[in-house]
């Protein structure tokens, strides 16, 4: 009944009677002449009974003997909590203990002025130090090669100031091996007091060698890659070269320009290798750079004076790889190339612009376009017959893209891939 109601119990034969008669209990054993009893609670809850009681005197207690066994309650109370929570505390503590044994980092627990408390079987295993011979030691003299201990004391100091630190630096064994490790500093806290300091290591010795060697495999693909780039621009100018001087035994005008226009086809593919070779990304072309010098090579072969026709250019600072870079750069090469050859004859003025950006879609869009005579009206450009526009429909179809022709004021070519 105690435990049911958390309530103090006096209990005379009358107040057993009522209680029975109401069926709040039941008699058991042989009956008492009086019985008290108060709740012993623990942590807000009802654990268990204190209970005295009489077979001889039905007065022999009052209400004042309520207070009494209450306040015994209330000690016994604390003594049990106290020992639950030591309990607690052992089993944490045992917990905490075994995790922090079993880690596969280095740890060790310092004091707040960086002498070691307690370390770790990976410390022993890593740095070479015991418990008996690391303890009490500052860890600035245990492990930091003595090149490094400036940098190892400005680490300690920002923790027991209360920061964390995370870095990779050298440590050294015991018996003098200088070991690379990433390393975590920080304080532990408890409330607003700063207990002790706390720090790991690991150790990335094999990590650092598998790095160095990937940096100089990489660095090897490289120079390799770029001696690539190199030797296809080298054959590509020889290959140019060779027409150029085989052109001079052409006689006919037609297959003279064929000659040159293979020329200049080749020299816009050299041009891409070279400006990768000589880029520090290997993977992309600077497109601004890379159109400013193709016009100016187109401008010098077709001998066309810059003081009769400008050109512009409007380039974002966009990068395209090179699977791009070519068919793209064949196309600009034809249409400079026809806008040069047909867009102002008889030494007529102009000028041609060139823009390149990225749409609100995401697709690029290339313009070529020049205030020149424009196209012949009658002009098919989807099935024509010249290889340059031939070239340029298939190799829109490489990018997956389209290609308009405006011959309004001259002529305008969007290109959108």
């Amino acid at each position: 009944y105690v435990i049911n109601t958390g309530k103090p119990l006096l209990a005379t034969k009358q107040v057993v009677k009522d209680l029975i008669q109401k069926g709040l209990i039941e008699t058991i054993g042989a009956p008492s002449e009086i019985w008290l009893g108060v709740p012993l609670i623990v942590e807000g809850k009802v654990v268990g009974v204190i209970a005295v009681q009489s077979y001889d005197d039905p007065n022999l207690y009052t209400e004042k003997d309520i207070e009494m066994l209450t306040f015994i309650s209330e000690e016994i109370s604390l003594a049990i909590n106290h020992k639950r929570v030591e309990e607690k505390v052992s089993i944490q503590k045992t917990y905490f203990e075994n995790l922090f044994q079993v880690s596969p980092d280095a740890l060790v627990i310092l004091t707040n002025d960086d002498k070691v408390i307690q370390i770790n079987q990976e410390f022993t295993n890593l740095f070479g130090f015991t418990q008996a011979e690391a303890f009490g030691k500052l860890i600035n003299d245990l492990i930091v090669p003595d090149d490094l201990k400036f940098e190892g004391l400005q680490r300690t100091r920002s923790v027991a100031d209360g920061q964390k630190v995370h870095f990779e630096s050298i440590r050294q064994h015991k018996n003098g091996t200088r070991i690379e490790v990433e390393t975590i500093g920080k304080p532990i806290i408890l409330g607003e007091d700063q207990l002790a300091v706390q720090a790991i290591y690991r150790d990335i010795s094999v990590r650092k060698k598998h790095e160095k060697q990937i940096l100089k495999d990489l660095e090897e693909k490289e120079i390799l890659l770029r001696e690539v780039h190199h030797r296809v621009k080298n054959n590509m100018q020889v290959i140019s070269s060779m027409l150029k001087l085989q052109s001079r035994y052409i006689e006919d005008e037609k297959a003279l320009e064929l000659f040159k226009n293979s020329q200049n086809r080749v020299k816009s593919m050299a041009l891409i290798h070279e400006r990768i070779y000589k880029s520090p990304d290997l993977a992309s072309v600077n497109f601004e750079d890379y159109t400013k010098s193709l016009l100016v090579s187109l401008f010098q072969n077709y001998g066309v004076n810059t003081n009769n026709v400008a050109f512009e250019t409007h380039i974002e600072g966009i990068s395209i790889n090179m699977n791009t870079a070519i068919p793209l750069g064949l196309i600009i090469n034809e249409l400079i190339s026809n806008a040069l050859k047909h867009a102002f004859p008889e030494d007529r003025k102009g000028k041609l612009t060139i823009s390149f950006s990225t749409n609100e879609a995401g697709k690029h869009e290339l313009i070529v376009e020049d205030n020149g005579v424009g196209f012949q009206r009658d002009l098919d450009i989807d099935n024509p017959e010249t290889l340059g526009l031939q070239l340029i429909n298939a190799l829109t179809s490489q990018l997956q893209g389209s290609v308009k022709f405006e011959k309004e004021n001259g002529t305008k070519v969007i290109l959108t891939f």
